[in-house]
């Protein structure tokens, strides 16, 4: 028998069993057969193999079960060993009070690896990812820490709520790795997800790319059992279900024996039968590769290697090690640079010494860095980090190369503060990597409104646009939390005994409230929520307005599309969502307008807050401003698109942003509330004024540069075209500038 095809008989028999045909050729049958009476051998490196504590922890149940007696069994056996859980607190409390026994970084303490990365990480740029979505019955698991991974913010976004799909990147089906994320974490995520179905015997497992939320149901399941298989158990997240262990008094036993997952969900379908058997014929590798080839990594910065194997199907379980630690050392594939210099990286096949592949990573300083590009979020409220997405960071190293590098090897701190959290009327942050520093000016932070608690309206009379808004159901103390899938996530919150006020809201999503009687809208950064059908919430999307009645403090929140029904609170799978039918429970809506009042809009009637017919107004967009500060100058960032009109066309700003100056040194975009005069252009205009009113006071701003040209004769008359054509070569040669005047 060749090496490369070697065949784990005892294992293969004692997770798939005897395969024994009948009738035709398509009845196939599994009989499970009897091994030993303990567990104490897994599929290779599994903890079960060598690690006696885990033996002697499973030394109950029987390696003849299957199925669902086997899971039975561990869920018994799950629930007499957890004594305890975290719960799922708020930044300081609950599992981050412990992530610093399971998820600290071995190489920096005061960091945390990032799920889904496995970089050092600072908590300021992360928060808690539900392995399994809070919105699929994750909240019946949140508590557990085998469940909630600190993850970096931006990362959990780009999930949702979506199931677990090989090469998905949306919410159809997602792949950690099919996104540019660390590939392992393919496995670690499989094995969390099993522990999941464990831990609450209302999950449950279905091999499809989606299902409704309320069914609480995950997948996909001959994914999740290819990826237990593929990718082995490493020391990281063995160390993590012991930290786990120490917490809670239970592990996770998928980590402990991965072939656990085969033997109860294996024989569910013809795709899990043909991974469970497929997997477990071990194939030695002839040769392995690692990839990126020679890559360059700045001091302080880390590159996260892959490896592959010929053949393909082979295994990958490889040890990693560095020839010069003091250089670079090497976690599971992340390579972390220390000084400067080189260092080889070397990947062993940990059955065969022979089998192995290396490269050489190079260690270099960061002389410089510049930024290029725009942030996709510019508007922000203190306290809030700054994202990096659609920014590019550039690095010139002391060798005077370059390199595009990532946005996280920077750390983003306020222009004015230098901190990681940003602070009222910052306009500017600060890129930081390595010794090298770059500034990125354009965003504005905003004041956090101060308010003592929020209040529960009992009549729609005690609402009006510009107020903060809480939606609530406060008999289960509950808040609405962000939206995750199509629904807002069911969040807990601290109320006053006689539910008058909301005084803990941390988890709270909090709405500004738009729009006007009949047609409220409900804002999030500007963008409203909308009804898509029923059971189906979406911001920018939709219907976005709603009628809101509300008698003692209960409201009635209907959408304005009546096939969309009503706000609601579900009780048996907890979530707020728009129902057609009128059997969930009614919302409270708690209020804050102490500290803001709406700004009329431009040329509008600062008593009634009406705009002036034909003046423009953005339906999306409700800006507020306290009613102590006083405006004092408006400014522009950027350039407008486009300088060059025909006639009867209105001015368009996009490219730019106006940003309105206060006399207590914030600072707020008013682009879309900015007012531009001539409505239109005529032939003769070079230039247009913009003007915004903030509590009684207007400014304005002028935009010069501009050409109309005249519409009359266009692609017919011989001279309209020479005149075009001259202008076309006017703004190539660069001769037309725009110019802004303050």
């Amino acid at each position: 028998m060749k090496k490369g095809t070697k065949l784990i008989l005892a294992l293969l028999l004692s997770v798939m069993g005897v395969v024994s045909i009948s009738g035709n050729s398509d009845d196939i049958h599994e009989t499970p057969v009897v091994v030993n009476a303990g567990l104490t051998q897994g599929l290779e490196g599994d903890p079960i193999n060598t690690d006696s504590h885990a033996q002697s922890y499973y030394s109950g149940i029987s390696s003849s079960l299957t199925g669902d007696e086997l899971l039975r069994a561990l869920r018994s056996l799950n629930a007499k060993e957890r004594t305890f859980t975290p719960g799922y607190g708020n930044s300081s409390s609950g599992h981050w009070k412990y992530f610093n026994q399971t998820d600290y970084h071995p190489d920096n303490k005061n960091k945390y690896v990032a799920y889904y990365r496995g970089t050092a990480t600072d908590k300021s740029a992360m928060n808690k990812e539900h392995v399994w979505p809070d919105s699929r019955g994750g909240n019946l698991v949140e508590d557990d820490i085998h469940v909630i991974r600190p993850t970096i913010s931006a990362d959990n976004s780009s999930r949702g709520n979506a199931f677990y799909v090989e090469g998905g990147k949306n919410q159809s089906g997602w792949d950690p790795y099919a996104v540019g994320m660390t590939e392992r974490y393919r496995g670690d995520a499989a094995r969390i997800i099993f522990y999941a179905v464990v831990a609450n015997s209302s999950l449950s497992l279905i091999d499809e790319t989606n299902d409704k939320s309320s069914n609480n149901t995950m997948g996909k399941l001959s994914d999740l059992l290819k990826w237990n298989l593929e990718y082995p158990v490493d020391q990281t997240e063995i160390n993590r279900n012991n930290g786990a262990e120490d917490i809670q008094g239970n592990r996770n036993p998928f980590i402990d024996d991965r072939s656990l997952a085969c033997k109860i969900w294996g024989d569910t379908n013809d795709s899990t039968r043909a991974v469970c058997r497929d997997s477990m014929t071990v194939i030695d590798p002839t040769s392995i590769n690692i990839t990126p080839d020679n890559p360059t990594v700045n001091v302080g910065a880390t590159v996260t290697l892959s490896v592959t194997a010929t053949p393909s199907n082979a295994s990958k379980t490889v040890n990693w090690s560095s020839s010069n630690t003091q250089v670079a050392i090497v976690n599971n594939g992340v390579v972390t640079g220390l000084k400067e210099g080189t260092a080889k990286i070397t990947a062993t096949y940990t059955k065969d010494s022979s089998i192995k592949d290396e490269i050489t990573v190079t260690v270099k300083s960061i002389k410089s860095i510049t930024l290029s590009g725009k942030p996709t979020k510019t508007i922000y409220v203190e306290g809030e980090t700054f994202n990096p997405s659609g920014l590019s960071v550039t690095a010139t190293f002391n060798d005077n190369s370059t390199q595009t590098i990532s946005t996280s090897s920077c750390t983003w701190l306020d222009g004015n503060t230098n901190k990681t959290t940003l602070s009222k009327g910052t306009t500017s942050v600060i890129a930081k990597c390595g010794s090298a520093t770059a500034k990125y000016e354009g965003i504005i932070v905003n004041e956090n409104p101060k308010v003592q608690g929020y209040k529960l309206a009992n009549s729609v009379s005690d609402l009006k646009a510009g107020d903060n808004i809480i939606l609530a159901y406060n008999t289960g103390n509950i808040v609405a939390g962000d939206l995750s899938g199509k629904i807002l996530s069911s969040q807990s919150a601290t109320f006053s005994s006689d539910k008058k006020q909301i005084t803990e809201y941390s988890k709270a999503l909090i709405f500004k409230l738009g729009g006007s009687s009949g047609k409220w809208e409900f804002l999030k950064d500007s963008t409203p929520l909308g009804a898509t059908g029923d059971k189906s919430l979406e911001f920018g999307s939709g219907t976005t307005t709603w009628d809101i009645t509300i008698s003692s403090g209960k409201a009635d929140i209907a959408s304005t599309n009546s096939s969309y029904g009503k706000l609601q609170y579900n009780t048996s799978a907890p979530r707020f969502v728009n129902y057609k039918s009128a059997s969930q429970q009614p919302l409270n809506i708690y209020y804050a307008s102490s500290s803001v009042t709406p700004t009329p809009t431009p040329g509008g009637d600062p008593t009634t807050n009406t705009p002036t017919t034909n003046q423009p107004t953005n339906p999306n967009t409700t800006v507020v401003v306290p009613p102590t500060v006083v405006l004092t100058e408006l400014s522009v960032i950027g350039e407008p698109n486009k300088s060059t009109y025909i006639e009867g066309e209105a001015f368009d700003p996009s490219g730019m942003m106006v940003c309105a100056k206060f006399n207590d040194g914030s600072t707020m975009d008013v682009t879309s509330e900015v007012v531009w005069n001539p409505k239109t252009f005529s032939v003769g205009d070079d230039s247009v004024t913009g003007s915004f009113t903030a509590n009684g006071v207007t400014k304005t701003i002028t935009i010069e540069g501009i050409t109309v040209i005249s519409s009359s004769g266009r692609g017919c008359s011989r001279s309209s075209s020479a005149i075009l054509n001259l202008i076309a070569i006017i703004s190539v040669l660069g001769i037309i500038v725009l110019k802004k005047k303050y």
